[in-house]
């Protein structure tokens, strides 16, 4: 059967904890079952290609900066769907480096969507410089797509402000996923069902695992709990959150991805996601799926994935995050919250929906 060929620019390594990944990791497959032949563009440490019966994987070596190595990436790959790739229906770029590239495509006659995963020049990666320049691009980007997806209805209404642009609002989706071996791995970590609070992410600023550690460890030590964080980020930010730690309460899990990820998630006591800037969250979905007990910053898209059924702590206010953590330990657990939590998430974050709004897209691009 003749599939119709999607190019997707660009993630890094699908394995790796990031929300552009986990986006292309869990639609693609859905792509493929809808008779779409996904070709992901991965930002790599070597040159590869890899080709299965339904998808295709290209490996494009880059440089390993934070400036340059995604906007290479974009570059490569967009001059080889125009050479080699006469086929592709489709070129979805995913956020603003690789998407520096996306006029090209379209001079040669492909159809072409922006999705944009977060605001940029936001991030708290950039200093001022940097942020001026970034803002820059996003705006030359936005303004020369048609086609554009954001993953919130805030992005949706900060780039309607911004340029007057429309976009299509498609947030990310969960899977409600069985668990195996769920007491043999929380041995293997030294975790008790119940006596952790999770942070899941990257280990990056913007997503604040430092205001968080400082307020876990204001606590009374006695509190019978953990505080375990999942994930990897920036080498000198990891650096100097392990060395703010004085409590062996604190620790550090590294990236944990498929079962082991999900049964850490799952017999979690609190989720928390301190974040300062996010697009949606996946993982504070897939917290909810999992029926959590969520306790977020109180930014727009921790908003808007929760609604009502989590618990919201000041933005950046470690004294507020830690009388929330004081609270929520202190008494019997939010059931209800955590049982709406999870009748939120799944009404209105499958990815099953997530594909078929794409394919919506894909399909009415003229």
């Amino acid at each position: 059967m003749e599939r119709n060929k999607i190019a997707h620019i660009a993630s890094r390594e699908l394995e790796s904890l990031g929300g552009i990944e986990a986006y292309l990791r869990n639609l693609y497959p859905l792509l493929i079952q809808n008779g779409f032949f996904p070709i992901l563009y991965i930002q790599s440490s070597e040159w590869g290609l890899i080709t299965y019966d339904d998808y295709e994987m290209v490996y494009i070596k880059a440089p390993k900066n934070k400036y340059v190595g995604k906007i290479f990436t974009g570059f490569v790959a967009t001059l080889h769907v125009i050479l080699l790739r006469r086929d592709v229906m489709v070129v979805h770029y995913h956020a603003m480096a690789a998407g520096l590239f996306s006029f090209l495509p379209k001079l040669f006659g492909f159809k072409v969507v922006f999705q944009g995963h977060g605001i940029e020049w936001q991030r708290a990666k950039w200093d001022g410089i940097s942020q001026k320049i970034i803002k820059l691009l996003d705006y030359f980007v936005l303004k020369l797509n048609n086609n554009i997806v954001m993953v919130s209805s805030d992005q949706a209404l900060h780039l309607k402000k911004w340029i007057n642009k429309n976009s299509t609002v498609i947030t990310p989706g969960v899977n409600i996923e069985d668990t195996l071996n769920d007491k043999e791995i929380l041995q293997s970590f030294n975790l008790e069902k119940d006596k952790y609070i999770l942070f899941l992410g990257r280990l990056v600023k913007e997503k604040r695992a430092d205001l968080l550690i400082d307020a876990f460890q204001k606590l009374d030590m006695n509190v019978g709990v953990s505080l375990v964080l999942v994930g990897e980020g920036e080498d000198k930010y990891v650096e100097q959150l392990k060395s703010s730690v004085f409590s062996s309460n604190v620790l550090f899990l590294g990236s944990q991805f498929g079962n082991s990820k999900n049964v850490i998630m799952k017999h979690a006591k609190l989720f928390c996601i301190p974040s300062d800037l996010e697009g949606l969250p996946i993982t504070l979905l897939e917290a909810m799926s999992f029926g959590k007990l969520c306790l977020a910053s109180s930014i727009p898209a921790n908003i808007e994935a929760l609604a009502n059924t989590g618990i919201f702590f000041k933005q950046g206010s470690k004294d507020d995050l830690h009388l929330k953590l004081k609270l929520i330990l202190s008494r019997s657990p939010e059931n209800n919250l955590s049982e709406e939590a999870k009748k939120r998430a799944i009404k209105l974050f499958s990815w099953e929906l997530v594909a078929k709004k794409i394919i919506e897209i894909y399909r009415g691009i003229t």
